[in-house]
């Protein structure tokens, strides 16, 4: 939990800093006033960084300061991220409560971010409620309720979220990144059945791939512990090479364009994703056919995702 603090201090401490060395020139025109842009808005519990939008109505000459108090609220009122005789608790970070919507922008977003906390439990609510402005008046959409959607009951949700991959790269070193696992939209087929993977090329060569190149997975629950489990689909398509227009970047099983499925289990805590010892992701650069190869500019081995 250390690098959550250090994470909520650090942001805040500089945008107190970059706040008090600028010089703020607030609107003066008659008729301006300040709302929350939804009243209400549903995240997932692991979503981890959202936003909450705040709009300014009318026609400002200059800046408008708002300030925001946040409370839980309903039946399970979500609470901030704080410490609490030593121990750190609780299930969002709000990064600044104060923010500057410039003439121009005509809008800007608080930002938060969930901390997910691998319990079953009932949805957390709570309000983010403008209760200042500066240049404006406070309009009547004044709050937001924010749902926390709680993701650990269901096995398709409970496996979405923001992990690091623990690694080696193409030359041995060991490596640790940011990735992201996320379904697709419940209205889609697919729900419940494929998952994106983003991420994993962070372990290539950036001259080869740009970045958010995403991987399909497929989802099943274990059929005998229930546990819900991903499997990466090789070879498989995942972006366009920035290398070379004519040559796509593919996910291969080691150095193999033979199907394969790499099988991923999520641990009962939910917090780990662990797959085959000495499993490995080349990253090769082909056209479609293969026809035209380039070559591996990256891989992963011996990896596992955490969170």
């Amino acid at each position: 939990m250390k690098y959550l603090k250090i994470f909520a201090f650090s942001l805040g401490a500089l945008l107190v800093t970059s706040c008090s060395e600028e010089n703020k020139s607030f609107n003066t025109e008659a008729g301006v006033s300040v709302d929350m842009a939804d009243s209400q808005i549903t995240v997932k519990e692991s979503e981890g960084q959202f936003f909450v939008p705040i709009k300014v109505d009318g026609k400002a000459n200059g800046d408008v300061k708002v300030t925001v108090k946040v409370e839980g609220t309903g039946n399970n009122p979500a609470q901030p991220f704080e410490e609490h005789n030593g121990e750190w608790s609780g299930n969002f970070i709000l990064v600044s409560s104060t923010l500057t919507i410039s003439p121009d922008q005509g809008e800007a977003s608080l930002e938060f971010s969930t901390v997910d906390d691998f319990n079953i439990n009932s949805d957390r609510t709570f309000t983010v409620t403008i209760v200042s402005a500066e240049g404006a008046k406070v309009g009547t959409q004044n709050s937001t309720l924010v749902t926390l959607e709680d993701n650990d009951s269901d096995p398709y949700e409970r496996i979405q979220g923001n992990y690091k991959v623990n690694c080696f790269d193409m030359n041995g070193t060991a490596r640790m990144f940011n990735i992201s696992v996320k379904g697709v939209a419940k209205s889609s087929p697919y729900y419940g059945v494929l998952l994106n993977v983003t991420g994993l090329t962070s372990a290539c060569e950036p001259i080869f791939v740009g970045d958010g190149s995403s991987m399909q997975a497929a989802f099943e629950v274990d059929p005998e512990t229930g546990a819900p489990m991903l499997y990466l689909l090789m070879p498989q398509d995942i972006g366009k090479c920035t290398y070379a227009d004519d040559l796509r970047i593919w996910a291969l099983n080691g150095y193999s364009t033979a199907q394969a499925e790499v099988p991923g289990i999520l641990s009962d805590d939910g917090r780990t994703i662990s797959f085959p010892e000495g499993s490995m992701i080349l990253f090769y650069a082909a056209s479609a056919d293969f026809s035209t190869q380039l070559g591996g500019f990256g891989a992963i081995s011996d990896f596992s995702f955490a969170r």
